[in-house]
């Protein structure tokens, strides 16, 4: 079990934590999911111990051991990976050698059955079975290799591993599905499966916390709101999704309500009634009070309601050749990734770009900024075979997903506009607008005060806001997006989604997200032994298409095509109009006295609706009565 009760936390200026309160129990896979920046890392550092609470109690099962995945590795640089890896299995690896030292020095000991149980418990004798399974199915393939010398994602997935070979009681993991590729999430999602203990983890992978979730839990405003999977087959997040809509409207009800009275209160006070009674003087401070409540909840929804604005920016002219490639084959040292690319880009395509990791993915997309000129020296990849081509008036801009090109110790001023004060949008052959940079940062979700951060301060969120907001800065019609959907609340996802699908030029996309892919790519890019093919149509398409090709049977079924060759039976004429038998004639006259029944429940759901209680006390009651008042609508 593992319990936050009443929990503060906050920042000299600003409060992340108000009061929350959260209960995990053992088997539960929570997913914790909120806006960017809204605390959701400072959230799981309390529960672990690395943070200490302002106010309120962390509580876990006694005895109980815990495990962090944290968004930046703690990792023996020093160290190969399968001594690090082993290291996670160091009670049993000790326990082991206790049980082969004892064997041999006394074999008929008692002890030996007690070393023998707890080392089934923790796995078995066969751990080096079990650590090269887990480096392999999270795409960590040389146990030889320093940690110094891993990329960024491969630290993050030895770090993965680690955490899974210790197998904690209690498991907290920070967006713990970045950088792993379809079938590391696929392992991921059955060990979390597995898993006994309570296990809370952030993400904004829809798509997997259908999967393994148990419950979502959203952090807003200070305060976490729960949502059980429901019970008749929906998603856990489109349930979510309704429950954060009915808690929305009702934030909106209770705030109109306290301006109108407010409004009363304020009337009275300027009639200059003169406060002689004790009842005057307390509703002069009631007034007062009510005031600091309309301003909270005012900024509150100003909060909840604002979304990321990219604006449209008319990028560079587009000639006929946008981003061609011609038989490209590409390698990596002395090792072929793939062959065979033959792909031309033209306006309004966006192409997703799947394979494991260290298929070439990232690659690919570092052979066209080489190609664009972007790219030189040593991180300059060129085919190996084939030609790339470039178009005169395309404009590259790349989206990286370890966010390398942003300087931790720049502020949000000098990434977006230098040392001016405002941002020049557009590209410089084209139209340009200046913006205001603390108007531009508002629009994606930043504080106008926020232009003096530096870009270490904030949560890997805000950076890839931060990344996107300067990526449709300049007007690019060739963007080269890598895992942009990491760390990105749902909000933001789903104006990226509308910004990609309204770009006047072309993308390649990689991504693990299939439903960001679904939504956002016209074709996919499939890399896989040591071939690129291209398949027309989004994930899901791609994947039916595949399967079927390679004679294998997926859930995904096969599209329903009208077909042209079935002949309907004809409908027989009517012979006018038709008399209403006694049974019609009966609904008829009662039809009334329904219809004002039903108004009359109506107005009790209505009544029952506008109160906050009934949102704070029962989740499940509220969206009942909400799918009830709206089932009423239809039948009125």
């Amino acid at each position: 079990m593992l319990a936050a009760r009443d929990v503060s936390f906050g920042f000299a200026d600003r409060r992340l934590l108000d009061g929350a309160s959260l209960t995990v129990d053992d088997g539960e896979r929570v997913a914790l999911v909120g806006r960017n920046g809204t605390g959701k890392s400072t959230l799981l550092a309390l529960l672990s111990g690395v943070l200490p609470p302002d106010a309120g109690l962390v509580e876990r099962g006694r005895g109980q051991t815990l495990g962090l995945l944290a968004q930046t590795p703690q990792l023996d640089l020093g160290k190969t990976v399968g001594e690090t890896a082993r290291a996670a299995l160091g009670e049993v690896s000790a326990l082991i050698a206790e049980h082969a030292a004892l064997a041999e020095r006394a074999p008929d000991d008692p002890r030996l059955g007690e070393l023998l149980a707890r080392i089934d418990d923790l796995g078995g004798f066969d751990v080096e079975h079990r650590v090269a399974e887990v480096l392999s199915r999270l795409g960590v393939k040389d146990a030889a290799q320093r940690v110094e010398s891993l990329s960024c994602g491969e630290r993050r997935r030895l770090d993965l591993a680690r955490l899974l070979l210790a197998a904690p009681d209690i498991l907290l993991l920070d967006e713990p599905t970045n950088h792993l590729d379809r079938e590391g999430i696929t392992f991921l999602a059955a060990e979390l499966s597995r898993h006994r203990g309570p296990a809370l983890f952030v993400s904004h992978d829809r798509a997997f916390i259908d999967v393994v979730g148990t419950r979502i839990v959203e952090l807003e405003a200070g305060k976490l709101f729960s949502t059980l999977r429901p019970k008749d087959g929906r998603g856990l997040v489109d349930s979510y999704l309704e429950d954060k809509l009915l808690r929305d409207e009702q934030l909106e009800r209770e705030a109109h309500r306290r301006r109108r009275l407010y409004v009363r209160e304020l009337a009275w006070l300027r009639a200059g009634t003169p406060a002689r009674t004790t009842k005057q003087q307390a509703r002069i401070q009631r007034a007062d009070a009510l005031a600091d409540e309309v301003e909270s909840q005012a900024q509150q929804l100003r909060e909840q309601t604002a979304r990321v604005a990219i604006d449209a920016v008319k990028g560079a002219r587009l000639g006929k050749t946008i981003l061609a490639f011609r038989g490209v084959a590409l390698g990596r040292g002395e090792r072929m990734l793939f062959t065979g690319l033959d792909l031309a880009l033209v306006a309004g395509q966006r192409w997703g770009i799947a394979g494991d990791n260290g298929a070439g993915k990232t690659t690919l997309l570092m052979s066209v900024l080489t190609a664009a000129g972007l790219v030189e020296g040593e991180r300059a990849v060129r085919p190996r075979a084939g030609v790339i081509e470039i178009g005169k008036h395309t404009r590259v801009a790349l989206f990286d997903q370890h966010r390398a090109s942003l300087d931790p110790e720049a502020t949000l001023e000098e990434v977006l506009a230098g040392n001016n004060d405002h941002v020049v949008i557009g590209p410089p052959e084209g139209e340009q607008r200046r913006v205001h940079i603390a108007s531009y940062l508002e629009q994606f979700l930043f504080d106008g005060a926020d232009r003096y951060r530096r870009v270490k301060t904030l949560s890997g969120g805000q950076q890839n806001r931060l990344a996107i907001a300067r990526l449709f800065q300049h007007g690019a019609n060739c963007l080269m997006l890598d895992e942009p959907t990491n760390d990105l609340d749902v909000e933001t996802l789903g104006v990226l989604e509308e910004a990609l699908s309204a770009l006047d030029g072309c993308a390649l996309i990689v991504s693990h997200d299939r439903r960001f892919l679904d939504r956002v790519a016209t074709g996919i890019v499939a890399i896989e032994d040591g071939k690129a093919t291209c398949w027309p149509g989004d994930y899901t398409s791609f994947e039916r298409l595949h399967a079927q090709a390679k004679g294998v049977e997926t859930e995904v079924g096969p599209p329903v095509v009208p077909r042209d060759d079935v002949e309907l039976p004809a409908r027989r004429p009517r012979s006018g109009k038709r008399k209403r038998n006694n049974k019609e004639e009966h609904e008829l006259s009662s039809m009334e006295e329904v219809i004002l029944a039903r108004e009359a429940r109506k107005e009790e759901l209505t009544a029952l609706l506008s109160h906050a209680d009934t949102f704070r006390g029962d989740a499940q009651r509220a969206r009942a009565a909400s799918e009830e008042l709206h089932g009423l609508d239809e039948e009125i």
